[in-house]
């Protein structure tokens, strides 16, 4: 018995630990004024296993849009996105881009860009000359560029919505 309160015990406090290195030290705050209150950065939506990226290690210069004078996390204004890719015939496909915004929101950006597989490598690789954007006013955007592909090969498109600070980014498969 007495061990088995010892486990409880350690449990409990285990659960504790990692609560409060979840939760930061917020829970502490809560009735201090907003301007003492940590910064938060902002999650990326975009898995970097798509790109095979790498996370930078520390000290290497990481680039961020974060604004340091805003306290709290900035919400996303891009609430949502899809993206698909589909052949139209042996020689062409078309790409179906949607996306919408928050109420602040007043510009939208889509870029799409048609990628081919290195078959020796596999990985993907953006084709020249096939970039496209498309920007509007507003809080939802619809583009559908169509390209040129050849047969047997493996392509994929990547779709970019960017409210002008922060995107979304997502691949459609041929």
């Amino acid at each position: 018995m007495e061990i088995c309160k010892r486990k409880i015990m350690v449990l409990t406090v285990g659960v504790m630990v990692i609560a409060s290195l979840i939760l930061g030290s917020g829970i502490s705050h809560a009735a201090e004024s907003p301007e003492q209150l940590p910064v938060m950065q902002n999650e990326s939506m975009d898995p970097l296993e798509e790109d095979g990226e790498i996370p930078a290690e520390e000290g290497e210069g990481v680039i961020s849009d974060d604004d340091p004078n805003v306290i709290g996390p900035l919400p996303r204004a891009v609430s949502s996105m899809t993206l698909s890719f589909s052949r139209l015939s042996s020689t062409s496909a078309k790409a179906t881009l949607t996306g919408k915004g928050t109420a602040s929101v007043k510009q939208m950006k889509s870029t799409i860009s048609l990628q081919k597989k290195n078959k020796s490598t596999g990985k993907y690789a953006t084709v020249s000359g096939t970039t496209r954007t498309k920007t509007v006013s507003g809080r939802s955007i619809s583009h559908v560029p169509t390209y040129s592909i050849k047969s047997g090969q493996s392509y994929r498109v990547k779709g970019t919505v960017t409210d002008g600070g922060r995107n979304v980014t997502r691949y459609a498969y041929l």
